[in-house]
């Protein structure tokens, strides 16, 4: 066993009292109440319990504990019964209690963080239901908004986040935010507005086919026309607004000094991703242009003779998509 050091005379003790000695540890507590401005004599005191922290002794037919505060660390000398002795926790005062059970409180409803700026590593409490698991935590705005400016954390915290809540880095990956947001969608009842390219191609549509619908929602995108006998979708995509006439790094420079074909490099490649989406599904989409529908070329003819014909499959759809960019540029 190691030894130790009495607290009072220094002498060496063998046990985990603070003190060698009942006498030792009286006469150390006695000097601990003359300086908490109580005065009892100690000396004259029966131990008839004694613990670490805590003390009971009997003093003139009277029991009295002598131990410390809780939350201030006070020494405390009160009368009891046997009974309050084995008690966890004693409070020199209400207040002291009060604090301790709010700081209890606050904690069960909280959580610790320490903030992730290296100028800052400030601790700070969250509450849980606002907390969402990231791999970055800031203690307030202004941190967040260094950390940004540094590091470019921006997309670095975002995927951090979707990863923790969701496991992966686009919420276009995820199948429950997709479902979620199908949901919206249907409860919100909001249509696309309808252009005048799309209601012209609609009454040609409705010569050659039956049952076709307007803005119909696939995943979360509302393609302009279906034709369900046939099961193709039709969109119509306007050569400037969708990029058609410029290749994507142009768009990519123009974006940069343009909030307009920020938008426009953002339908570009959403575009991309629709052409990809449904060749792996094997659903057929039919992309055509504005300038085609106005001139009713030959290619909307052959496009309609084609929808028509049983051999058209989603390969040939995606082909032709990919052939329309290409003469477009």
């Amino acid at each position: 066993m190691k030894e130790k050091i009495c607290n009072y005379c220094n002498s060496i003790r063998y046990f985990k009292q603070k003190y060698c000695t009942n006498e030792c540890k009286l006469i150390a507590y006695e000097q601990r109440a003359k300086q908490n401005e109580f005065e009892f004599n100690f000396k004259e005191c029966i131990i008839v319990k004694n613990d670490y922290n805590k003390m009971l002794l009997k003093y003139r037919n009277k029991l009295y504990l002598f131990t410390a505060c809780y939350l201030c660390k006070r020494s405390i000398l009160k009368k009891t019964d046997n009974n309050y002795y084995y008690t966890s926790r004693y409070f020199c005062s209400q207040l002291c209690m009060s604090k301790t059970a709010g700081a209890e409180r606050t904690a069960a409803r909280t959580i610790e963080l320490v903030c992730d700026l290296d100028s800052c590593k400030k601790t700070f409490r969250r509450q849980l239901f606002h907390y969402k698991k990231t791999i970055y935590s800031f203690c307030n705005k202004k941190c967040a908004q260094e950390a940004q400016k540094k590091g470019g954390l921006i997309n670095a915290l975002y995927i951090q986040t979707m990863l923790c809540n969701y496991g992966v880095k686009s919420p276009l990956q995820s199948e429950k935010i997709l479902h979620k947001a199908m949901k919206t969608i249907e409860k919100s009842n909001k249509k696309k507005q309808v252009s005048k390219v799309e209601t012209c191609f609609y009454s040609i549509l409705e010569n050659h086919f039956d049952n076709v619908i307007q803005q119909k929602q696939i995943r979360f995108w509302p393609i302009d026309f279906y034709i369900a006998k046939y099961d193709t979708y039709i969109q119509i995509d306007g050569i400037h607004w969708h990029g058609l006439d410029k290749t994507e790094d142009e768009l990519k420079k123009l974006a940069l000094s343009s909030a307009h074909y920020k938008s426009v490099l953002r339908k570009s490649q959403n575009d991309r991703q629709q052409n990809k989406w449904f060749l792996k599904h094997n659903i057929k989409l039919v992309r055509i242009t504005d300038e085609q529908v106005y001139n009713y070329s030959q290619f909307i003819a052959d496009i309609i003779y084609e929808i028509k014909s049983v051999n058209f499959t989603p390969i040939d759809c995606f082909k032709k998509n990919m052939q329309l960019r290409e003469a477009c540029i």
